[in-house]
């Protein structure tokens, strides 16, 4: 704890002392992104990762709502992520793979993102295929070394998963671009990304246990004691979204997204969400300068009733003393609850200079008595600072209060390290 404590001083009087530093702008040198060619392609690799170590009040595990969260005290590999992008002509690709180290103390690796794309189609349209980070809400197509906190919003983690909206599948993006004005509308279907991660340990020892405990696993609780309710197979999902940029300085963009699809148990969920973000930059469309971003984003979640797979069994025949009895007899324990939720986030972030950010989100997700879930706040304050004038290396001290219906109060503190390479990535 001590170790710790010094270490947050440390980073504060660094931060102190660059606040004060003047800008300079110098060129990026050619190594921190370098592209590559191989005759009509061009390919830039990427790197980045980020890690966290901290001190909580509480058990970090069940406190963290996303996968990358920091879990562990003495220290969260929360992402080492290794990226290709790919770019000839209308055609591009990109994929990243990613590694971690969290609570559960064994490495887990996996595929984020693997798509190709082909954009310039006449009418403004463009075209994704292969696994991707879906077009929904501003969160979910982030990867975690673009995150302005150490951690996903409750909200999100929540609602989406503790990866977010992950799909193998496609989707298709109109935009209509113009010199104060922009607009978009993007669709798209595919399976959604299984949420049980793999930690390379499997007991072949008694197959219809493990079987049994994967089932509870998939069909399991959530971080805040509710019932996991995810996608599951076939989703589709869509964004709608305006921006306006009034002059050089003041920009806002507004958006709606929907996904639709089922869970696990067939039962249909539907999550829909608003958005709106303000930013204002003291050098306008000139880099630097000091600027201000501000976004909320509200979801909406509503799952329906359905039946577990006990009560399936029984209807096929499987349980005959139990359709002696009358087919048509109703059993509390043969369904799975509906019950609706909603929940929000609001973040501002005000860059001082290209070495200084400092940030504040809030949080909330409202329960349901029917999904077992709680009511949740947390206020997260954040101060970034950027160790070179390019903002590849970074250290982050980031505080969590947590207000958990039934659970009481935690608190939490958290220094992240992040390091980056490569260059703009394909999105």
């Amino acid at each position: 704890m001590r170790f710790r404590f010094v270490v947050a001083v440390v980073v504060l009087s660094v931060v102190v002392s660059i606040s004060h530093a003047e800008e300079s702008g110098p060129k990026e040198p050619e190594w921190v992104a370098p592209t590559g060619t191989l005759g009509p392609l061009d390919f830039t690799p990427s790197a980045h990762f980020n890690g966290a170590i901290g001190n909580s009040s509480g058990d970090t595990e069940e406190l963290a709502v996303g996968h990358h969260d920091p879990t562990r005290e003495d220290g969260t590999v929360q992402g080492i992520e290794v990226g290709l992008s790919l770019r000839a002509g209308p055609v591009e690709g990109y994929a990243v793979h990613t590694f971690s180290y969290g609570a559960g103390e064994e490495w887990e690796n996996e595929w984020e993102e693997a798509f190709l794309k082909l954009r310039d189609i006449p009418g403004g349209f463009e075209l994704r295929g292969g696994r991707m980070f879906a077009r929904f809400g501003r969160q979910n197509a982030k990867h975690l070394h673009a995150w302005d906190f150490a951690d996903m919003p409750l909200v999100w983690g929540r609602f989406l998963g503790d990866d977010g909206l992950i799909t193998d599948g496609g989707d298709v993006t109109w935009l209509k671009q113009g010199i104060g004005t922009t607009y978009g509308i993007t669709a798209g279907y595919g399976d959604a990304k299984s949420h049980a991660h793999d930690h390379g340990h499997v007991d072949h020892g008694e197959e219809e246990h493990e079987d049994g405990e994967h089932h509870e696993e998939e069909h399991g609780k959530d971080h805040d004691g509710g019932e996991e309710v995810l996608f599951s197979d076939g989703v589709g999902s869509g964004r709608a979204f305006a921006q306006y940029r009034r002059n050089d300085y003041n920009s806002f963009e507004a958006g709606v997204s929907l996904a639709l699809g089922e869970d696990e148990a067939e039962r249909q969920l539907v999550v829909a969400g608003a958005d709106f973000s303000y930013t204002w930059r003291e050098n306008g469309l000139e880099p630097g300068g000091r600027a201000v971003t501000w976004l909320t984003e509200v979801l909406y979640r509503d799952v329906e009733a359905g039946e577990t797979e006990h009560g399936e069994h029984e209807e096929h025949g499987e349980h005959e003393e139990h359709e002696a009895q009358g087919e048509h007899e109703a059993h509390a324990d043969d369904t799975l609850p509906g019950g609706s939720e909603w929940g929000l986030y609001s973040q501002v972030v005000y860059t001082h200079n290209r070495h200084l950010d400092t940030g504040l989100r809030v949080g909330y997700v409202a329960g349901d008595d029917a999904l077992a879930s709680s009511d949740r706040f947390r206020v997260s304050p954040a101060i970034t600072t950027y160790l070179d004038p390019f903002r590849r290396v970074m250290l982050r001290v980031q505080y969590n209060y947590d207000d958990i219906q039934g659970a009481g109060e935690e608190h939490s503190v958290w220094l992240q390290a992040g390091l980056s390479w490569g260059g703009a990535e394909v999105r």
